[in-house]
């Protein structure tokens, strides 16, 4: 703090001599400086009350995208908050940290509902240094209980700023006024330029920018017009703190937030907190490292290393909340073994990628078999290739004879009032699927059986636009770097582009990526199921969740996705499907007819894990 006050000492000899423009903020600077050098007399809220008559911790959005950074204030708490911790009072160091979390949630939050995905990346990229400050602290101190709280904070903080969340135009049924979708049709256009999808070394790729800068521009245009006209309303979730949580939840009920928390570039460390309806504070649990999973899983220790520390916090309850991150998302919390019994006959597991779908599932009306639906099915695609045995659906283009037969014998299962839309054969094609967008009835379901496919990244692939199988023919690879590019389905006419030195993203390419799904507008829609291999499957990213399709139909709109975490045979795929149909034609809600399913082809066959584990609600 001395070396700083000297600097700003010469600053302002520079400024009065040089610039007196700037000789308010560095005086301002000075003053700051040295307030902070004084010793701390009071509590923490006292002295950042202090420091905020020096300077204001006022911003908004556009304030800070505009210069980059946050209000000085800011940094300040933050150093008031490190002279906590080198005196060794932990419990004022976090109250420090937790104030300032507050605070900079204070002025974002009437922004956080308008903020498009490439906005929250920039602001995410702005508020990195303060939030991996408070990560760096927790990390430091994670065996210190009252840390649970500062954790939870800052877990809720980066998920609203970085997580999954649908885009501002497909939270409301106005997003569908006639303005707002002839930008879209402006939007689309830029999407299906072939100029978008160019990659560095292409000599055209300069191009891409200028399309990006015209796309924002519209992307803007449309928000604008959802928030100036005040259209959304009861749709965004407002914390202060994390105590906002437990007026959701009932005495039955405990929400259990996994969080990772990067220690290294090959570790990360998992802690579990866990929230009630009566929590003083969050129960927290250290749960295994990244590098000792494996292990755990190999030697059958699930129970004693992961679940027996967090059924300490839980209680008689019964209904459970798993808000996930990390490789934990793909974790079978269903299979694991406790008191003689599976977890799945024990206890309703409820999986949810953000703690804000959470809050958003206990303010949304129930759904019920009784409302008129729609059903959207997907099938029976034609490949190009001719017929042949019933396959996996993963990665590949066999034809599936399944996929049709799938849909045909749920369209018979269908109660009165709803109305079924089958595209199937050569009508289950790419185009069909994304004129969908913006056309959804309500309370739809979006049904689709076919292949699924997961890419990893190669950089040595020639064209970002083909997928190399090399010698595997289930590891499909592509230069696409953006995961969201590299996971998908296929539709009819897959095989003329598969592996193809063609553009994928053609309208009459039959591949769907996450990303095509992602800037669709599915408003309206109660669920969409993904019967297909590794339709849940993505990479996972710090503190932003897992991308892939899950992701994209959750930024589409949709509420709920039923997903596949593994590869599964045609057979086995009709089997579950059909049985979920079957409860929830019976009247059970989509949450419970999914967890019967579960538990009936759990008792019909316990051996084949993957049957009953495979699939997963995401709600």
């Amino acid at each position: 703090m001395q070396k700083a006050q000297t600097s700003c000492e010469e600053a302002l000899d520079l400024t009065q001599r040089y610039d007196t423009c700037l000789l308010a903020d560095v005086t301002c600077q000075k003053r700051t400086i040295q307030y902070l050098m004084q010793p701390s007399v009071g509590g923490v809220q006292e002295v950042i009350d202090g420091l905020r008559q020096l300077v204001s911790p006022v911003f908004t959005k556009d304030e800070i995208l505009r210069k980059g950074t946050l209000p000085l204030f800011y940094l300040c708490v933050m150093q008031i908050a490190r002279r906590y911790e080198e005196k060794g009072d932990l419990t004022q160091a976090i109250q420090t940290y937790r104030l300032l979390l507050i605070e900079i949630r204070k002025y974002l939050n009437k922004d956080i509902p308008y903020l498009l995905a490439e906005e929250k990346k920039e602001i995410g990229l702005l508020l990195q240094y303060y939030l991996d400050t408070v990560q760096h602290f927790s990390l430091r101190h994670i065996e210190y209980g009252p840390v649970s709280e500062l954790l939870l904070d800052h877990s809720l903080l980066k998920e609203d700023i970085l997580s999954i969340g649908p885009s501002p135009i497909c939270q409301t049924e106005e997003g569908r006024q006639p303005l707002i979708v002839d930008l879209q049709q402006a939007i689309d256009s830029i999407y299906t330029s072939i100029d978008y999808y160019l990659l560095p070394g292409n000599p055209l790729y300069f191009n891409k920018f200028q399309l990006q800068t015209e796309l924002m521009a519209l992307k803007r245009k449309q928000v604008s017009l959802i928030k100036n006209k005040r259209l959304l309303k009861n749709t965004s979730v407002e914390w202060t703190d994390w105590n906002d949580l437990k007026k959701y939840l009932e005495p039955h009920e405990a929400l259990v937030k996994i969080i990772d928390l990067p220690i290294n570039f090959f570790d990360r460390q998992y802690v579990a907190l866990v929230v009630t309806s009566d929590s003083s504070s969050p129960g927290m649990v250290l749960l295994p490292k990244k590098r000792a999973l494996l292990r755990i899983l190999l030697k059958n220790q699930e129970t004693e290393k992961i679940w027996n520390p967090i059924y300490q916090f839980l209680g008689n309850r019964k209904d459970l909340y798993f808000c996930l991150e990390g490789d934990l998302i793909e974790f079978q919390w269903s299979n694991i073994s406790f008191q003689k019994k599976k977890l799945l006959d024990i206890y309703n597991l409820h999986y949810l990628l953000s703690t804000s779908d959470f809050v958003k599932l206990k303010q949304e009306q129930a759904d019920s078999i009784h409302f008129k639906r729609d059903l959207y099915g997907f099938g029976g695609a034609y490949f190009s290739a001719p017929p042949s045995l019933k396959g996996m659906r993963g990665q590949g283009a066999q034809y599936l004879p399944g996929s049709r037969e799938e849909l045909c014998s749920i369209d018979t299962m269908l109660p009165e009032g709803w109305k079924s839309h089958l595209f199937l054969g050569r009508e289950a094609n790419k185009s069909n699927f994304l004129q969908l967008s913006f056309q959804t009835a309500p309370h739809s379901v979006i049904h689709i059986a076919t292949h699924g496919f997961s890419l990893l990244y190669d950089a040595t692939v020639s064209d970002g636009r083909i997928v190399s199988f090399e010698e595997n023919p289930w590891i499909g690879s592509s230069a696409y770097k953006d995961p969201m590019m590299r996971h998908g389905f296929l539709l009819t006419g897959a095989n003329r582009y598969w592996n193809k030195s063609i553009p994928y993203d053609a309208m009459d390419s039959g591949i769907v990526t996450a990303y095509d799904v992602s800037q669709m507008n599915l408003f309206g829609t109660d669920l969409v199921i993904l019967s297909a291999c590794r339709s849940a499957s993505g990479e996972m990213k710090d503190g932003e969740g897992l991308f892939g399709l899950i992701r994209a139909f959750k930024v589409a709109g949709a509420k709920a996705v039923l997903a596949n975490m593994n590869n599964i045979s045609d057979s086995e795929t009709i089997s579950f499907i059909t049985t979920f149909y079957r409860y929830w034609m019976d009247g059970n809600s989509m949450f419970d007819a999914f967890c019967r399913t579960q538990r009936e082809l759990m008792n019909v066959d316990p051996e084949n894990e993957f049957l009953w584990t495979g699939f997963v609600l995401f709600e």
